[in-house]
């Protein structure tokens, strides 16, 4: 059996928070330049700062957003791993740990450097539509895991299979998040026992 779906808003933290990387760089192109090559200056206003971009609305916009949905990352991360939250025990049959390739943490800096910016609308349509067949895409492969940020905050992806303890209810399949160094080190065991927290559809190894 398997068991992998996330909620949608899930998703679009993980997505979100993945081009982070994109949405930095397009924020640093869109800054304001004089004729000499100067940064504009701006006041320590709210508007001021805002003068200080040319489209402030998408490069502030999109950057607050992916750094949210980062910190809703750490925060989830420091909630799962504090042992507050309720969690089950499972005896692991299989476990791979998942090697994303270098494309998928690549990608959100690539985009950002090809000329792409906030400078007509068309670049905008053409950004809006890119995200939009990106996160379709990333979601109906399952491979929103595959995330920079993770990777960062020192967290892994893997695939399990298990069953769990006390329960005749069979075998199950689904990726997993979890310290790197758990993973690797359970990885390494032929079979070990674990505990597994579930929230919003992600499944978390803890240590």
């Amino acid at each position: 059996m398997s068991n992998v779906k996330t909620s949608f808003l899930t998703d679009i933290i993980m997505f979100i928070s993945s081009y982070f990387p994109l949405f930095l760089i397009l924020a640093i192109k869109d800054i304001n330049i004089n004729n000499n090559g100067e940064i504009i200056k701006s006041s320590l206003s709210i508007n001021g700062f805002f003068e200080l971009f040319k489209h402030p609305y998408l490069s502030i916009g999109l950057l607050i957003f992916s750094i949210i949905s980062i910190f809703i990352l750490i925060s989830f991360k420091t909630y799962i791993f504090s042992g507050k939250s309720t969690s089950n025990v499972i005896y692991i049959k299989k476990i791979d740990i998942v090697k994303s390739d270098m494309i998928n943490y690549t990608l959100p800096f690539l985009i950002g450097l090809i000329g792409l910016d906030y400078s007509s609308t068309v670049n905008q349509l053409v950004l809006f539509v890119f995200l939009s067949f990106m996160f379709l895409i990333l979601r109906k492969q399952g491979v929103l895991f595959f995330n920079p940020m993770l990777l960062l905050l020192n967290m892994g992806h893997a695939r399990i299979t298990y069953e769990n303890v006390g329960t005749n209810s069979g075998s199950f399949s689904c990726d997993v998040i979890g310290s790197r160094l758990s993973l690797e080190s359970k990885s390494a065991l032929k079979n070990s026992v674990a505990n597994i927290t579930k929230i919003n559809g992600i499944s978390i190894l803890q240590d």
